[in-house]
């Protein structure tokens, strides 16, 4: 799965239990760090719960992480991208999940403008039995930009109780943009549940016609129907900032 010229004799970086903002805490933590480009190996260990949140920045737009997660630890990732002009991101998360009941939660948006160029790669190994995975990566693309999204779960042999989830839902804006959605399986167990799927199209001309009927100019309409298109993940990323807010807030009054 992983490239090891890439990862090879960096040290690894423990995670414990938190809600990391991974830009902020990126240029102390990379092992390789260029203007450009960042590589990391972390570990989440047995029985720690993990919420990264990452946000590409502009002269930050690469990263490549490698991640391994012990038994019954989580990763919750948390991703957000808004690129425009001549951007070009590329962002690749690695997962092994090593120990059983090891789970991994990944949700991502991706909004690319203009020329942008936006390549989102995740690849997640379940090499334990009894272990979870479950991306979902939303995307809206505009002007003459180009997202690439890949996926890929692969389910080593003779695992028990396995569940892989992966989907992908994308929208055009302009007959200039352009995606490419690669969801991907590889299976070697049989006590497995697994999904997979992708969809690309544009806004529904009949909920736009619905909306504007009822008073609201095209504009107006047009961004509601985005911002239903985004919700279900936007939810979740709102949902898991706002839970952390409350507990810092919470153990500040008890300090």
């Amino acid at each position: 799965m992983r490239d090891s010229s890439v990862f090879k004799d960096l040290p690894v970086i423990v995670f414990k239990s938190g809600y990391y903002d991974f830009q902020k805490e990126i240029s102390v933590l990379a092992q390789i760090h260029t203007q450009a480009h960042q590589v990391l190996k972390l570990l989440i260990p047995k029985n720690q719960h993990v919420i990264l949140y990452y946000t590409p920045q502009k002269g930050l737009p690469s990263v490549d992480i490698a991640v391994d997660i012990e038994a019954a630890g989580e990763l919750i990732w948390l991703f957000e991208d808004k690129a425009s002009g001549t951007e070009s991101v590329h962002v690749s998360l690695d997962v092994r999940l090593i120990g059983e009941r090891a789970m991994l939660e990944a949700n991502g948006i991706y909004q690319l403008t203009d020329h942008a160029r936006g390549t989102y790669s995740l690849k997640v190994a379940h090499e334990a039995s009894y272990t979870y995975s479950h991306v979902t990566y939303a995307g809206i693309i505009r002007g003459h930009a180009k997202a690439v999204f890949a996926a890929k779960a692969v389910i080593s042999p003779h695992l028990q109780g396995v569940e892989a989830h992966q989907s992908n839902k994308n929208l055009l804006r302009s007959h200039t943009a352009e995606v490419i959605t690669r969801p991907e399986l590889e299976i070697d167990s049989e006590d497995v549940k697994c999904s997979h799927g992708a969809t690309v199209g544009q806004l529904d001309p009949e909920a736009l016609f619905y909306l504007t009927s009822r008073g609201l100019s095209e504009s107006m309409a047009m961004d509601l129907l985005e911002r239903a298109f985004l919700v279900f993940i936007q939810e979740k990323l709102d949902q898991e900032k706002l839970d952390q807010e409350k507990l810092e807030n919470f153990l500040r009054k008890e300090n």
